[in-house]
């Protein structure tokens, strides 16, 4: 068996997991600013964009050796959609900070949206590096050979590093366009392995064990050393083995079969664009009627389950209608799919 080539519940459930640390980060990010420590969730960005990229190249690695023209133009056309969702989504923004906008050069422009030097520009900024590198997906698994993928494993992580170390193109940008290939190379070379026997392997105590301690003792360090910098290669590996973690953590307890659990993995994990589009949207809505960094903690994590269960209820309710409703369905699959 091989990963991802039929439906996985638990990886569902890290899906799930994922947007609802997505969901409370920018619910704290735009409300409790002076009691948020940033470091603590800094691996949902990582994780979107890094489990993106994994999904892509494990789904369509073998199918792009089998039919290189037909999946490398599907990806192409994905690509571009979500380019196009992007931009479409700032128009607001775009009349919002019109002056801002008018002043900038067409090359400014781009490198601006391209490269993210100014992440106060735009909003939405994942969908860029993650459209910009399912591009390149297609190209990177047309040929097999897992010495390359680890080879460039090893280039992207050492790249990261460099980059930000060394402040050579250190743009937020090309970083998270970085991740977005590790995680697509990872994809690769997990591919190569007998998933079943391999999760079955992890899912001892052992192994389950030094995974949850490596994820304990990664919280535990940026929890209480907030000085330390917010950089990527500091929280990347942390970041992937978490990923582990909690997905060993679902199979191995069959925490998906929870009907609390199964009902938000099927609500979030099929809907992960729009999840992340809508809840930004409505954290700008409510921003207009509560003053950002006006409410206590207590209030904030409130707020954050009343978004969670909106986005929950809505990507749900999008479920329902598609199912009903094949003109829904093509419609929603245009353009999120």
């Amino acid at each position: 068996m091989k990963i991802l080539q039929t439906r996985d519940k638990s990886f569902d459930t890290y899906r799930a997991f994922l947007v609802t640390s997505m969901i409370f980060t920018h619910t704290f990010n735009c409300f409790v600013l002076n009691d948020y420590n940033r470091h603590l969730t800094y691996y949902v960005t990582i994780g979107f964009v890094f489990i993106s990229g994994f999904t892509y190249s494990a789904i369509y690695s073998e199918r792009i050796i089998l039919e290189p023209y037909k999946y490398i133009l599907k990806l192409s056309v994905r690509a571009f959609k979500l380019l196009l969702l992007f931009l479409f989504c700032n128009i607001p923004l775009f009349f919002a900070k019109y002056q801002i906008f008018s002043q900038l050069t067409v090359q400014s422009f781009f490198s601006t949206l391209f490269l993210s030097n100014n992440q106060t520009l735009f909003a939405f900024d994942a969908l860029i590096p993650i459209s910009l590198t399912i591009f390149i997906c297609g190209f990177l698994n047309i040929k097999e050979d897992i010495s390359a993928d680890f080879l460039l494993t090893t280039v992207f992580l050492f790249l990261i590093y460099i980059f930000e170390s060394k402040n050579i193109l250190n743009y937020y940008g090309i970083k998270l366009l970085l991740v977005w290939l590790t995680g697509c190379t990872t994809g690769k070379l997990v591919k190569y392995l007998d998933w079943e026997q391999t999760r079955k392997f992890l899912s001892g105590r052992l192994s389950l064990t030094i995974l949850g301690f490596i994820t304990f003792i990664y919280f535990s360090i940026f929890f209480f050393y907030r000085e330390i910098p917010r950089l990527l290669s500091y929280h990347l590996i942390p970041t992937v083995i978490m990923i582990l973690f909690v997905y060993i953590f679902s199979y191995t307890f069959r925490v998906y079969e929870n009907r609390i659990i199964n009902f938000l993995n099927n609500s979030l994990s099929n809907h992960l664009v729009f999840a992340y589009l809508f809840h930004i949207v409505l954290n700008v809505l409510l921003l207009q009627i509560i003053k950002g960094d006006s409410i206590d903690l207590i209030n904030t994590v409130l707020l954050s389950l009343f978004i969670l269960l909106v986005t929950v209820a809505v990507c749900h309710s999008i479920t329902v209608v598609t199912r009903k409703s094949s003109v829904a369905a093509r419609a929603y699959t245009f353009v999120f799919k």
